[in-house]
């Protein structure tokens, strides 16, 4: 493990500004451009000072709990930070917060408390009250003017966050990606990176997606209601990233209208809405509430032209609903025959590792792999492809997968490349394949990838498993979970076992377990494509009178 710099955190969020620098220029705007330049105007303890907040929970701070060995006398840092604005000395705090930062020792000092001693001996009955006084806010100097330190809170929030979003292309990630990469922890695919991979197309667009990202926490904190935050979400979007964070958003409050039996607005959302499962909603909403022409109408377009796999699945399964309700003649509704075992064991945790145990000792090759297989072979085969430095997909180097890599256009972005890996892998031999193969695995093994889990895929079970199926047939099998990846990358069988050269997989169900539409749609899968699959239903030994 790599020893960390007493100032590490400093020296990331400086690597982080430098980037945002060079490969984002053109998007920082003037208020940006100014909080950068008052920052690196700051000395080393006082940029070391701000970072450190930026880092600590909760919106106030008192200077005597800022105590760091890297920074020394905490006085100058903070001065330097309140005279460069980066630091709000003696804010605005209403009496609820300053409790949760005071003890209990010292709220009991505060003038406003003093009447109140007698009848609430607890911190917590003593808050109670202080909150039911419905007091407006006022700084610290003015609820404790003897107080032995001082209160701060933190500046330019929104510019840093505008800062990291230039960075990461997202809200949810954090600085803490620079310390896992230091420490070696994790290391990222090397993409080759330029200004213009970023997805976002200018500095206004960027401040819109921001604005929303913000009303969105904003509505989930109560702060703001449905029907603001709905019109909020109204108009389309003409860039395609801002209409694509309008549609998730729209869906997300959709969701929640319609558990709150908010109906006829969680329809009007999810009317124009086309992202995840927007119009299966709307199906299952229709059909809810007795209007099966409507139903009818959103089912058949889903069966048409279903945009996965889930769609079309849903889709027949409402049609054969409906034909209940209203003639349909010529409905066919198919279920495949499944290969099924059934078996005993006595067994402590999962049930998965129960049975690769027992496989074992009868001398078979058995893996606990569930989805890591197939997604491992495939991201193994698509590297490439998968790690493209198309716009938009790699926009910073802590990023293990392209952005838009669950997105329904993302092969058809891709598809000279793709036709070029198909060229070159149908081309092989059984045992080049194979070889071609363990070799990308011994090259990339480490590196984070959306679809490898190298703890899931070990080598050896990788080795076992390639020469067992033609390359036809594997080929068929990443092409058939490449074309709707969102649904398919789970639902695979949990166990692969070998047994004389023949593959097997294996779908494990313990007691009161049933099997899932997707784990059905996979088994069918692989048998249309002549890859050996079954059922195993395990029964759980009684071993307490033995």
């Amino acid at each position: 493990m790599l020893p960390l710099a007493p100032d590490y955190y400093r020296r990331n969020f400086r690597f982080l500004i430098d980037f945002v620098r060079r490969h984002r220029g053109h998007l920082v705007d003037e208020a940006l451009a100014g909080f950068i330049d008052r920052f690196e105007g700051l000395p080393a303890p006082a940029q070391c000072l701000f970072v450190r907040l930026l880092t600590r929970k909760g919106e106030w701070f008192r200077s005597d709990q800022l105590n760091y060995q890297e920074i020394g006398p905490i006085e100058p840092a903070l001065s330097a930070l309140a005279e460069a604005n980066l630091v709000q000395l003696d804010p605005l705090i209403d009496i609820a917060a300053l409790a949760r930062l005071l003890r209990h020792g010292e709220l009991k000092t505060l003038p406003q408390v003093q009447p109140m001693l007698a009848s609430h001996r607890t911190k917590t009955s003593l808050v109670n009250a202080l909150v039911a006084q419905q007091w407006d806010s006022a700084p610290l100097t003015r609820w404790w003017p003897d107080a032995p330190f001082q209160l701060l809170a933190q500046g330019e929030e929104l510019l840093v966050e505008r800062l990291q979003l230039l960075f990461f292309a997202n809200l949810h990630q954090s600085l803490s990606e620079f310390v896992v990469a230091s420490l070696a922890h994790v290391r990222y695919p090397e993409v080759p990176l330029s200004p213009e991979s970023f997805p976002f197309a200018s500095a206004d667009v960027v401040a819109q997606y921001q604005a929303r990202e913000r009303a969105a926490r904003a509505w989930e904190s109560g702060e703001l209601d449905h029907d603001a935050w709905g019109r909020q979400l109204c108009d389309r979007q003409h860039d395609a990233r801002l209409e694509r964070q309008r549609q998730r958003h729209a869906f997300v409050l959709a969701r929640q209208l319609e558990r709150e039996a908010h109906t006829e607005p969680a329809l009007a959302l999810y009317r124009h809405c086309h992202h995840g499962e927007a119009r299966e909603r709307r199906l299952r909403l229709h059909f809810a509430r007795g209007d099966h022409p409507a139903a009818l109408s959103t089912a058949l377009a889903m069966q048409a032209q279903p945009q996965s796999e889930q769609e079309r699945v849903v889709a027949g399964r409402f049609l054969a609903r409906l034909a209940r309700q209203m003639p349909m003649p010529g409905l066919k509704t198919e279920r495949p025959e499944l290969s099924e075992d059934q078996t005993e064991l006595a067994w402590e945790g999962a049930v998965e590792e129960a049975v690769v145990a027992e496989l074992r000792a009868r001398g078979q090759q058995a893996w606990h792999t569930e989805n890591a297989l197939l997604n491992g072979v495939a991201g193994l085969l698509l590297w490439p492809v998968i790690h493209a430095p198309l716009r938009g997909a790699f926009v910073q180097p802590f990023q293990h997968r392209p952005l838009d890599l669950y997105h329904t256009d993302f092969l058809s972005r891709r598809r000279e490349l793709l036709a070029r890996e198909w060229r070159y892998w149908r081309q092989l031999t059984r045992a080049e394949f194979t070889a071609g193969l363990l070799a990308r695995y011994r090259t990339y093994q480490g590196i984070r990838c959306a679809l490898v889990n190298w703890a899931r895929l070990p080598a050896e079970a990788l080795e076992a498993a390639l020469p067992t199926l033609a390359p036809q047939q594997w080929l068929q099998l990443v092409d058939y979970l490449m074309a709707d990846l969102s649904q398919r990358r789970s639902g695979q069988p949990d166990l692969m076992v070998v047994e004389k050269g023949a593959l097997t997989l294996v779908e494990v169900k313990g007691p009161g377990d049933s099997l899932r539409d997707h784990q059905r749609r996979w088994l069918a899968e692989l048998d249309r494509l002549g890859v050996a699959s079954r059922v195993l239903w395990v029964s759980k030994i009684d071993t307490t009178d033995r």
